[in-house]
């Protein structure tokens, strides 16, 4: 299992079709220290360009990555508080396999 530590982000970004600003969301997702101003619209966002998210009645993001399933209450304020980060470097760790193929010699 690959944890956040070893996320390599060079293998994830090449390996999906993000755009620019996901790309940025992912960067600052993965610094250390974790950046204190990502916003919930560009996480929201990225979950879906990963098609991963869905919208639910209650207002909730429901998240199905890398083998999770994680229904994420939308912040209060206007940015991610550094539980979701951490939710969410789990779940895009874990979801790498899914999007980086090991190199075959």
């Amino acid at each position: 299992m690959t944890d956040h530590q070893t996320f390599d982000v060079d293998a994830f970004l090449a390996a999906t079709d993000l755009n620019s600003d996901h790309r940025d969301v992912v960067k600052r997702l993965f610094a250390v220290p974790p950046s204190e101003n990502i916003e919930w619209r560009q996480v929201r966002s990225l979950l879906e360009a990963l098609g991963a998210a869905t919208q639910e009645r209650n207002g909730k993001l429901k998240v199905e990555l890398g083998g999770e399933v994680e229904v994420l209450t939308p912040p209060r304020h206007k940015d991610i508080d550094k539980q979701m980060i951490v939710d969410l470097r789990r779940m895009l760790s874990r979801a790498t396999d899914v999007f980086v193929r090991p190199i075959e010699p």
